[in-house]
């Protein structure tokens, strides 16, 4: 799936982001597609529950509003 994004994005990984709220599905997309992955602590993942897994985001943020700064 993610090459097919990339596809009709005419983008680059390094230029995608996935934003989510779940670390084994969202999360885990971003990782095996080589896009920033965005974790949002406002839904189903905890700071408490992030740590103790393997699967690592690029950014974390309390909620989605918290991303203008980097728009």
């Amino acid at each position: 799936m993610g090459d097919g994004i990339k596809r009709y994005l005419n983008l680059e990984a390094k230029n995608l982001l996935m934003a989510g709220d779940r670390l084994n599905t969202d999360i885990s997309f971003a990782v095996n597609n080589n896009f920033t992955g965005l974790l949002v602590l406002s839904g189903e993942t905890t700071i408490k529950t992030y740590e103790s897994q393997s699967v690592k985001a690029d950014i974390i943020l309390n909620s989605l509003n918290d991303i203008v700064p980097y728009l």
